[in-house]
Formats: C-alpha cells, sequence, structure tokens
C-alpha cells in the first residue's frame, strides 16, 4: 500500500516535523489519502482531521489520468494501509486483483462503486455495445409508438406496450450515464441528446432535467436552462441548485436582451459556476470569455509599461474581477501619476502598505473599490470626488495591532459626507463621530476597535446588513431598530437590551461579554442559525424555541435547561462553564457534529446515538491569544471515538 502510495502521489505516505511524530501517526493510522494532492491550493489552509499538514500550493500529477489520483486507486491504497489488519486486503492476489480491475475498466471492492459508477464503468468499456443498445434502445422505443398509435390493435397489445415503455423507463440511467461520459469527453451536443433521451424515458426525474439545464445554462442557453430549472422545482420544489440557478438566469435575461451577452454577464455566469464548483462547465465557458479579457488586462499591463522596472513590479497585479473590469494590486510599491489608469477599466485599486501619501491624482478614473493604509495618507479630503462604493482603511496585518488601542491617525469622516459607499472598513482607526455617514447607502460597516460610542447617525442607513463593533463602547443598539440587519457583532459592557434587534432578518449575532440576560427580541428573528453569547448573564434559551439554530456558543453563561432546544438543527454548541446537567434534549437534535461538554453534565450518554457527531469533550482549545476576535470561542477538541472510548474506560467523566 505504502508503494503503491507512493507511485500515485509521488510522495511519502505519512510525513511529520520529526520520526517521533512519524511514528505517532502511523500509529493512529493518520494516513491522508492519495486524492488530497488532487486539490489546488493558492494560499495555505488549515488541514482537516487525518489530513497533510503542509498547506503548499500542489503541483499537478502528470503521470496520473489527467494529472489526478484516480478516486478507485485512492481506495486500494488506503484499503491496504488500513491501521486495522481485518479491513486490509486478505492477500497480495486480492490487492493485485483490484489494482488490475482498475485496469481493465472495472470497479474496485475498495470504492464500494454504487449503480451509477458501475453503469458508467460499462458503458466506457463497451462504447460499441452501448451504441448498439442505444440504437435497439430507438427501435425499440419506435415499435411502442406505433403500438400506441394504431386503433387496430387489441387491448392485449395495449397491455403489453405498456409494460415495454416501463422496461424503457428503466432504462432512461443508462442514457443519464452515456450523457456524464460524452460530457466529461468534451462532447456537449452528444451528452444534451443522450438526456434528451432519458426526459423522453422517464420525464419524472429532476436529476436528468437538472442535468441539461446545468449545460444550456453554461452555453447560455439562458431562456431553456431557465425552463429546465422550472421544471426541476416542480418535481422537486426544494432542490437548492435548481432555486439558485433559475433566479440567476432570470437576472440575466432580464439584464441583458441583446442576442449577444455581455461580457460583465459572462463573467457573472462564470463566478457563479465556480461557486458551484462545476468545473467542468467552467473550462468550457473560460475558454470563450477568456480572449476579451486577455486583450483588456494587456492593454492595461502596456499603459503600465513604464512601472515594470519597478521593483516587486510583476504582471499579475493586474486581475480580472467577474464584472468585466480590473483590480489592480499597488501594495509595496511608491506613489506615482494615478491619472494613467483614466480611460481603463480599473475598478478596484489596493494600496496598502505602498508608500502612497495622496490620492489626488485619482481624480477622474473610474474607481469603485479602494483598500488602503491609513497611515500613510496625509489629505483624506482627496477621496471626495472619487466615486468609490467600496473604501477599506486596511490595516497590513491586523493580528498586529496595539494593546493600547487605535493604532492610524484617520479620525474625523467629514470628508466622506455625501458619498454613495455601499461597504466602509474604518477598523483600528481613531473615528469616534458617526454624524458624516448619515444616509450613506452602506450595508456593510467595520467599526471594530474604534472610539465610537454613539450609533444614531446609522439610523438614516436604511440598507445597512452586516455591522462589526468589536472593542467599541456602545451602549444603545436603538438606532438599529427596523433594519435589513443580517450580521452584528459587539461585545460592549455597555450593551444590556436587544430589544431593537427585535423582527430584524438577523442571521449571525455575536454578543459575547455584553450585559444581555434577556433573550426574548430573539424569537422573533425567524432566520437566526448562529448566535454567540459567550460570558453574558443569560439563564432562559425560551425564546429560541422553534428557530432554526445551527450554531450556538453559551460558555460561561447561567444557563441551565436545554429543553427549548430539543429537535433543533444544531450542528455545533458550546456549553463550558455553565449549570447544565441534563443534555437529554440534544439528544434529537441528529445533525449535531460537535459539542463542548459543561462540567456538571457527567452522562454524556443520550448523546452517544447522535449519528453525524464526531468531536465532543470536556476540554476546550481555542478561544485565547493575544488578538481575541469577537468569533473567537472555545471548542471541544476530542474526536467522538476517542472520547466515547474513554468514556468506558472510566477516564472521561466530567472532574469531580
Amino acid at each position: 500500500g505504502a508503494i503503491l502510495y507512493a507511485i500515485l502521489t509521488l510522495r511519502h505516505p505519512v510525513t511529520g516535523k520529526n520520526l517521533m511524530d512519524v511514528l505517532e501517526k502511523v500509529a493512529r493510522g493518520d494516513i491522508a489519502p492519495p486524492t488530497i494532492y488532487n486539490r489546488m491550493t493558492a494560499e495555505p489552509a488549515k488541514a482537516d482531521a487525518g489530513e497533510v499538514a503542509s498547506a503548499k500550493k500542489f503541483a499537478g500529477l502528470p503521470h496520473c489520468p489527467d494529472g489526478q489520483v484516480p478516486e478507485s486507486l485512492s481506495a486500494v491504497t488506503m484499503r491496504a494501509m488500513a491501521r486495522k489488519p481485518e479491513k486490509r486486503y486478505p492477500s497480495v492476489g486480492q490487492l493485485i486483483g483490484d489494482i488490475e480491475a482498475y485496469q481493465d475498466g472495472f470497479a474496485t471492492s475498495a470504492e464500494n462503486a454504487g449503480l451509477f459508477t458501475q453503469l458508467r464503468l460499462l458503458v466506457r468499456r463497451h462504447k460499441a455495445i452501448s451504441a448498439l443498445g442505444v440504437l435497439m434502445l430507438a427501435l425499440t422505443a419506435g415499435f411502442v409508438a406505433k403500438v400506441f398509435a394504431s386503433e387496430r390493435k387489441a387491448t392485449a397489445f395495449a397491455t403489453e406496450a405498456r409494460q415495454r415503455l416501463a422496461e424503457l423507463r428503466g432504462t432512461a440511467p443508462i442514457f443519464r450515464a452515456q450523457a456524464q461520459v460524452d460530457f466529461e469527453a468534451g462532447n456537449r451536443d452528444d451528452a444534451l441528446q443522450k438526456l434528451g433521451y432519458a426526459i423522453q424515458l422517464d420525464d419524472s426525474v429532476a436529476d436528468f432535467h437538472l442535468f441539461r439545464a446545468h449545460l444550456r445554462q453554461s452555453s447560455f442557453q439562458l431562456s431553456e436552462a431557465a425552463d429546465g430549472y422550472r421544471r426541476v422545482l416542480e418535481l422537486k420544489p426544494e432542490e437548492p441548485s435548481a432555486k439558485e440557478n433559475l433566479a440567476l438566469c432570470v437576472k440575466l435575461l432580464a439584464a441583458d436582451a441583446s442576442p449577444t451577452p455581455q461580457q460583465a454577464h459572462k463573467l457573472e455566469l462564470l463566478a457563479a459556476l465556480k461557486r458551484q464548483k462545476r468545473l467542468l462547465e467552467v473550462a468550457s465557458l473560460s475558454a470563450d470569455i477568456a480572449p476579451d479579457m486577455s486583450a483588456g488586462r494587456a492593454a492595461i499591463i502596456a499603459r503600465l509599461r513604464a512601472m515594470k522596472q519597478l521593483p516587486g513590479w510583476r504582471d499579475d497585479r493586474v486581475t480580472a474581477r467577474p464584472d468585466g473590469t480590473y483590480s489592480l494590486n499597488w501594495s509595496s510599491l511608491p506613489q506615482i501619476d494615478f491619472s494613467i489608469l483614466k480611460g481603463l477599466r480599473v475598478s478596484r485599486l489596493d494600496l496598502v502598505t505602498s508608500s502612497v501619501t495622496n490620492v489626488t491624482s485619482l481624480a477622474g478614473v473610474d474607481l469603485r473599490e479602494l483598500r488602503l493604509d491609513a497611515r500613510n495618507l496625509t489629505d483624506f479630503t482627496d477621496l471626495k470626488g472619487l466615486p468609490l462604493e467600496v473604501l477599506d482603511f486596511a490595516l497590513p496585518n491586523a493580528a498586529s495591532f496595539s494593546k493600547q488601542g487605535p493604532v492610524r491617525q484617520l479620525s474625523d469622516l467629514r470628508p466622506l459626507r455625501g458619498m454613495k459607499l455601499r461597504e466602509l472598513n474604518l477598523s483600528l482607526t481613531k473615528v469616534k463621530d458617526l454624524t458624516p455617514l448619515a444616509g450613506m447607502p452602506l450595508q456593510r460597516l467595520n467599526l471594530s476597535r474604534t472610539q465610537v460610542e454613539d450609533l444614531s447617525p446609522l439610523a438614516t442607513c436604511t440598507a445597512l446588513k452586516w455591522l462589526h463593533l468589536q472593542s467599541t463602547t456602545v451602549h444603545d443598539l436603538t438606532p438599529l431598530a427596523n433594519k435589513p440587519l443580517e450580521w452584528l457583532g459587539c461585545d460592549s459592557r455597555g450593551i444590556t437590551s436587544i430589544a431593537p434587534l427585535a423582527g430584524l432578518p438577523l442571521k449571525e449575532l455575536h454578543l459575547p461579554r455584553t450585559r444581555v440576560a434577556d433573550l426574548t427580541p430573539l424569537a422573533s428573528c425567524r432566520q437566526l442559525s448562529e448566535l454567540h453569547m459567550d460570558g453574558a448573564p443569560v439563564t432562559d434559551l425560551t425564546p429560541l424555541t422553534g428557530l432554526p439554530l445551527t450554531k450556538l456558543i453559551m460558555n460561561g453563561t447561567k444557563i441551565t435547561d436545554l429543553t427549548p432546544l430539543r429537535g433543533s438543527p444544531l450542528t455545533g454548541v458550546a456549553l463550558a462553564s455553565t449549570g447544565v446537567t441534563n443534555l437529554a434534549p440534544l439528544a434529537e437534535c441528529k445533525a449535531l457534529e460537535w459539542i463542548l461538554l459543561p462540567r456538571l453534565a457527567s452522562d454524556p450518554t443520550p448523546l452517544r446515538r447522535l449519528p453525524k457527531l464526531n468531536v465532543i469533550s470536556y476540554t476546550s482549545t481555542g478561544g485565547g491569544g493575544n488578538t481575541p476576535h469577537i468569533e473567537n470561542h472555545p471548542r471541544a477538541s476530542q474526536r467522538a471515538a476517542d472520547f466515547w472510548r474513554e468514556f468506558d474506560a472510566g477516564k472521561a467523566a466530567a472532574p469531580k
């Protein structure tokens, strides 16, 4: 298994910081599957449990099919390297048999292949026979149609025809599988044809319609795609992909009535496909869009040709955006005359860590987003004439802020008065008076670690959806009443009431360390899915009954009864340092994946049968550090299997 692992990935199966680290991983069976090297990531990311800890950008695997480790061979490798002997192959012969099965186009025993996979492999092994089968099915369908059309046939023939039709409907998945094969091979038209056959045979399968609608949408056949998504929703009303993509098709159709789709709309569709991980469709649509985008990007780079001599300049500082415009990253570069950007489709400029001290030369540039370090800017009045929608006074490394408080010189917002900003980040500035923001169409506002106390000017910001108030001295949330607020974070000890939040469309609410005791106003926040109340004097969870909560953080509160949470869709809950002793109500939270237990609850057995619970402990990790964040809180630290093993051995009980 280790040899096969190395052949597939060109890497060792187990790595570590030192020999002991490697040995411990081997003893635990902590081996990442070879398919982890199929993931391509440009930035470091935290490894999941059991995955390789390194977060480097992986290069492709040119010796593997399409540069990717096949799932089937990955499964064979992991079975051969299973920690428990009974889960490994009984003999080398069976291992070889699975490898030969893969080479011959069959499913391996290790991958537990389903019907769809078996059908797809069958089609690939017997393309000629499959084509003949398609022809035979088409002829059979014609025969059935003729039988139905004939008025001279007796009832017995009609019964026979109905039976034949039922049999044909049973073959519809074969056409679906063939369509998948054709699409993966780059034959979109053939795939659409096969899906048409499948739908003719069985119009009641939502998956057939969804696949065809996706293919039509990525070809910018938006009207036909919208019809397909509507049919999916008739068959499966709660299908999220059909809902999302129908809305996107309707939006693009309404925005673009011309026969030729506009570049911005193609880019919007491309961004949606990337977000939905529809990678094969992304590739074909990108090929259609890329030439136009490359020409626009080349024009900007040509205009900036004199800047290529600057240390640190790279052409990849100019990047395309989903709306057909471009972003220019000028970070760590010197002051220049930005008027050279006039007439170019540069809508976003990043000046963080640059030595730019004034932005006067940006006048006349159609700039919509600006990110800059306020420590360097000497005259903020130059911002007023810019058509900005997003303004971010970013800090190069926000985690390094001083404990003494705000570190940047911006304190007077009067230069921003009258601007049409949608997003504004003032974090770590010396801002105290928000009066100049009154009436702005702000949707997102970050005031964390500022000197703001009074939110009254925000009463006229009627579009506000996201507001960050961490480490401020705000004491009254009344100006937020009747806002379309979806996210709010505030940890001020001056907050004692959340009455103004009643009825808001909140989805996430973070109020750690506040003095809020009464959650009654949240009973009417019917979209609330995440609530953080660490250290608040909350005693009663009754107002949360029936809310769609998926995450609840109540560490250090005064709650004792979890009955209001019975049957809720919670996936995670933290109850450390509470008075809760009975965990039985959580036994009906079937979606629960992790829980930080209260020490007083010595009997966790009601949670033992929860099907998705994979992390559970009395001890915690996280929640500390020198740079506390409002979303940072202690988390459960032990895998469920280890917890229950220790519990059964009498070691995991809560401390006496």
